[in-house]
């Protein structure tokens, strides 16, 4: 038996650094208050969170309307 420690194997390695995962980005988008942005919004991230896939949601406001 060996004492050497066991190593990754390095094309793993390379395999796994060279394509990384990227998230997808959806916007929602509404003509006027009520049109159902936010309820459409969440039930979509329910929907991908039941699918096991992690969900983040941000708000970008402009400050001039």
């Amino acid at each position: 038996m060996s004492d050497e420690p066991l190593r990754p194997d390095p094309d793993r390695l390379l395999q796994h650094t060279a394509a990384p995962h990227r998230g997808k980005l959806k916007v929602f988008f509404g003509a006027c208050a009520g049109v159902g942005k936010t309820w459409a919004m969440l039930a979509e991230a329910q929907r991908l969170r039941a699918q096991g896939l992690d969900i983040l949601i941000g708000v970008a406001e402009n400050p001039r309307a």
